[in-house]
């Protein structure tokens, strides 16, 4: 598991209020299907900032970006 994709998970159990355990749901697993809210997801958006020094731009803060981890990871990765 790459670095990116523990800080995810992590903030996942912190943040997201999921119905399954962040740390072993599958990377490509809907994440709105693990119970992840639009206002979880805002929160998860926040916390991933915050832990990785980084800034989601307003284009890249949609449903696309937070569909799955991998997901999320593909978006941290294109600001790179």
């Amino acid at each position: 598991m790459s670095r990116t994709e523990q800080t995810v998970r992590e903030a996942l159990a912190e943040v997201g209020n999921l119905d399954e355990d962040a740390m072993s749901l599958a990377a490509d697993a809907s994440l709105a299907d693990a119970g992840l809210t639009s206002h979880a997801a805002v929160s998860l958006l926040l916390e991933i900032e915050d832990r990785l020094g980084i800034e989601f731009p307003p284009e890249q803060m949609t449903p696309e970006t937070m569909a799955s981890i991998r997901a999320i990871e593909a978006g941290i990765e294109a600001l790179s």
